[in-house]
């Protein structure tokens, strides 16, 4: 690696340092409960041989990965005597979530590092030189919202860097025909969309380049032959990994038996290999009898496509194979308007508006770049920009149809960005030139002085009141009622946040809920209701709480909280809760 490489990636990690030392790493788990207490709670569910019930994005790998480091945690304490069994740790760590923080915020922070250098990676290869790679990470590091949930466990950072790398191996593989880089594309592409399912908008620039040139007559042969001077060059790692991750999946699995346990888990195995074996049975015909047309469609490469995209499906689903298929169940249902998608209207939260406003004003600015690169690049039959330009197209129109949320662009963003720098280029330069540089860091250094402190779910000015008015009102088994899940108190998270997601949580020790069906479950009696001293009303009242009511209550004098705003009520009835 040559000197100036070193020192672009090295710069473009200090970069991606200075954003997260910027952000409130060491506030306590419950703060971003959503979706970090979701997470650690199920792989710690799966330490013990409980399924995932959470697998909304589906984000299977950030489980595996928690899980394994929470494996090798307890492995290491068995040894040295401070732990006695998985249950106990897993116990123990649910209970003290900060206790496990150095793991999952780690973990975030490593990908959010490593997304920064794939991006710096990908640029310098398709733009030609070191410094446009920097100059990439560094708009990477502005796109719409990723800084302030960079050491968080959402998957947008990393998943934004994984749909610019599918782009790169699906814009090399088109320029030079290559089958062992569509394959790669592919099974990356499948890979992603385990970590979150927006990486789907990455496969129309795949199945255009794959369609309009795909690789020659004996791809089969050629890649084999590149494949096995590739695997014997980097044996060396290769194989301990193979055989470390073969471990692990036995380890896993081994307790997890039977695999297939329902019906919608056998349907979608069988739905996917009819799928992929009929269309390989159909291809393997058309090209043996060379029939016209029907090439076009039914190609074996294709087919092998499919197999590469399933594959990367699999590699998370193997070391929790039964969740790994109750995954791809999910995805189905995520797709066909389920789950995270159930009563979303498409488009309703979008407005032009938002894009006259940072950080959707910047955002703005690069998609138009790169979709103008695109049709430039058309223009001047420089297809690699096209077809990232397409990419970046599926990417920001998916995220507009949802909650059009800022971070939600970042993927079109990240794709985006080698295409509107190439715009920016100076033919015969190699390195970025000055005129770049400028907008480059200005744009940098204004997203810096833009970075907001977490707000709306600190709560610290909430949760010491919260516990100092339980101190004061609560008997032995008895608990406070909240309006809400997101309520800033910690045992309000836990409930809403942990145990409303995972099989198992030990006995807590609730003082605040927000679902009154935890309180019938767990033996507690509301006795008392908590909200804004508006919204309560004059002596007695009939309300609803968390779904439920009517729960009777009768308004105490009591204030507390910050600026005295919050007020509470006694809960004189509550209605019956069979369950």
């Amino acid at each position: 690696m040559r000197r100036g490489s070193i020192v672009g990636a090295v710069l473009a990690l200090a970069a991606a340092a200075l954003v997260l030392a910027l952000q409130p790493i060491g506030r306590p788990w419950w703060h971003w409960a959503d979706p970090d207490g979701a997470y650690v709670g199920s792989s710690l569910n799966i330490l013990i041989g409980n399924h995932t019930n959470y697998l909304d994005h589906p984000g299977l790998p950030t489980q595996d990965v928690l899980a394994i480091g929470h494996g090798v945690e307890f492995l290491v304490g068995k040894a040295t005597g401070t732990y006695d069994d998985r249950q106990s740790f897993v116990d123990g760590k649910m209970l003290d979530l900060d206790d496990a923080r150095a793991l999952y915020r780690g973990w975030a922070v490593s990908l959010f590092l490593a997304a920064t250098l794939l991006v710096y990676a990908v640029a310098s290869r398709l733009l030609g030189h070191w410094t446009w790679g920097l100059a990439a990470s560094l708009v990477f590091l502005v796109a719409p919202g990723l800084a302030t949930i960079s050491f968080l466990l959402r998957p947008d950072s990393i998943l934004s860097a994984l749909c610019l790398v599918v782009g790169y191996l699906t814009v090399t593989a088109f320029e030079h025909r290559s089958p062992l880089r569509y394959t790669a594309a592919a099974g990356l592409l499948g890979l992603a969309m385990t970590v979150k399912l927006t990486a789907v908008g990455m496969a129309l620039p795949l199945v255009v380049a794959a369609a309009w040139k795909p690789p020659g007559r004996h791809w089969f042969r050629e890649m084999r032959s590149t494949v096995s001077v590739r695997a014997r060059r980097h044996a060396l790692w290769l194989v301990p990994t193979a055989i470390v991750w073969i471990a692990l999946c036995w380890i896993f699995n081994r307790e997890r038996l039977p695999i297939v346990q329902t019906d919608d888990q056998r349907s979608i195995l069988l739905t996917g290999a009819t799928f992929i074996g009929g269309y390989a049975l159909f291809a393997v015909v058309v090209e043996r009898l060379r029939i016209p047309w029907a090439d076009r469609i039914f190609r074996v490469f294709f087919a092998w496509l499919m197999l590469a995209f399933a594959a990367g499906l699999a590699i998370p689903a193997s070391l929790v194979l039964d969740d790994g298929v109750q995954m791809l169940v999910a995805m189905k249902e995520t797709f066909t308007g389920g789950r995270v998608n159930e009563d979303v209207e498409p488009f309703s939260e979008f407005t032009l508006d938002s894009f006259q406003r940072y950080p959707l004003s910047v955002t703005a600015v690069v998609l138009v770049l790169g979709a103008a690169a695109g049709a430039i690049g058309l223009a001047q039959r420089r297809y690699w920009p096209f077809l990232l330009g397409l990419g970046t197209l599926a990417l920001g129109v998916m995220a507009a149809a949802r909650y059009s949320y800022d971070y939600y662009y970042a993927p079109a963003f990240a794709v985006a960005i080698p295409g509107a720098l190439w715009l920016l280029s100076r033919r015969g330069a190699r390195a970025v030139p000055l005129y770049v540089w400028l907008p480059v860091l200005l744009l940098f250094g204004l997203s810096i002085s833009h970075f907001e402190r977490f707000q709306g779910g600190g709560g610290e000015d909430v949760n010491g009141p919260a516990q100092a008015l339980a101190d004061e009102l609560l008997q032995p088994g008895e608990v406070i009622l909240v309006p809400h899940y997101y309520f800033p108190v910690e045992d309000v998270r836990f409930d809403s946040l942990v145990d409303g997601f995972v099989d198992h949580v030990p006995e807590y020790p609730y003082r605040f809920l927000s679902r009154p069906q935890t309180a019938a479950e767990r033996g507690f009696t509301p006795a008392y209701y908590v909200t804004s001293d508006d919204d309560l009303a004059p002596g007695r009242s009939a309300i609803d709480i968390g779904g439920y009511g009517p729960f009777v209550v009768e308004k105490l004098p009591t204030r507390w909280g910050p600026d005295q705003e919050y007020g509470v009520a006694r809960i004189l009835e509550s209605p019956s809760f069979d369950g």
